[in-house]
C-alpha cells in the first residue's frame, strides 16, 4: 500500500476497526466512517521506513473491496511482496494485498469555528487537568498556567486545531465516528465539550470514592 500511495502520489484511507466484525477472509473490517491521509516524509532509517501522514478529508465507505488474499500472520519474517503477488496475479490482475473501499466524500463541516470556542473549550480541559492533578496527589499548576500549557501543544491555526484536540479528547469509537460524520462545527466542539463533562464526572467519582475510602479507615 505505501508503495502505490508514494508512487502514484494517492491518499489511502484510515479507520478505526469495527471490534464487532466477522473479519471476512481474516481481516478486520473498518467502521463506517474515515480519513483520509496523505503519506509525506518519507525516510528510511536503518531497515525502517518511516513516514508522516496528515489528514486530508473525511469519507463514508459505501462498499468494501476484499484484498486479494486471506490474512496470514507472517510473524517477524515476511516474504516478498512479489512472491505474496504470484499467487493471485493470473486469476486477480487488479488485486491488492490490503482491504479497499468504494467511498463517498464528506463535505467539510459547515460553519467557522472560533477562538471564543477554542479558550472556552481549552479552559474546562485545564480544570479537568487541575482537577486530576489534585486527584493523584501531584502539585496542581494555576489555571492559566495549565490554559497555556494547553496553548503550547495546540499551535495549529482553526480549524486544525479543534481536529487535532479532537484527537486526544473523542476516546470511543461512537464520539469519533459521530466527528467524522458530523455536519457542523458546533457538532463537533459540542461532543468534545460532552467529553470533558464525562471526563470530569469520572474524575469527581474517583475523588469521592477516595475521600469516602479515606474517612472508612480513619473511623476504624
Amino acid at each position: 500500500m505505501m508503495d502505490d500511495c508514494v508512487l502514484d502520489d494517492v491518499p489511502f484511507g484510515y479507520c478505526m476497526v469495527d471490534v464487532g466484525s466477522s473479519r471476512p477472509q481474516g481481516w478486520s473490517e473498518p467502521l463506517e466512517y474515515g480519513c483520509l491521509a496523505r503519506v509525506e516524509d518519507v525516510r528510511e532509517e536503518g531497515s525502517n521506513l518511516l513516514c508522516t501522514a496528515n489528514g486530508h478529508g473525511r469519507f463514508k465507505i459505501k462498499k468494501i473491496i476484499p484484498a486479494a488474499l486471506d490474512y496470514e500472520n507472517f510473524g517477524m519474517i515476511f516474504p516478498p511482496v512479489s512472491d505474496l503477488e504470484k499467487r493471485y496475479r493470473d486469476d486477480n490482475p487488479t488485486g491488492k494485498l490490503y482491504l479497499r473501499a468504494e467511498i463517498e466524500l464528506i463535505e467539510p463541516p459547515t460553519g467557522t469555528p472560533s477562538e471564543v470556542q477554542w479558550n472556552k473549550l481549552a479552559s474546562v480541559w485545564a480544570e479537568n487537568v487541575i482537577l486530576f492533578q489534585n486527584l493523584v496527589g501531584q502539585p496542581s499548576s494555576s489555571l492559566e498556567e495549565t490554559f497555556g500549557y494547553i496553548e503550547e501543544i495546540f499551535t495549529q491555526p482553526f480549524p486544525d486545531r479543534f481536529w487535532h484536540a479532537g484527537n486526544m479528547l473523542l476516546e470511543t469509537d461512537e464520539e469519533r465516528q459521530k466527528a467524522l460524520s458530523a455536519e457542523t462545527w458546533d457538532e463537533i466542539i459540542s461532543l468534545m465539550h460532552e467529553s470533558l463533562v464525562h471526563r470530569r464526572l469520572k474524575v469527581e467519582a474517583m475523588v469521592k470514592f477516595a475521600q469516602t475510602s479515606l474517612s472508612s479507615y480513619e473511623e476504624e
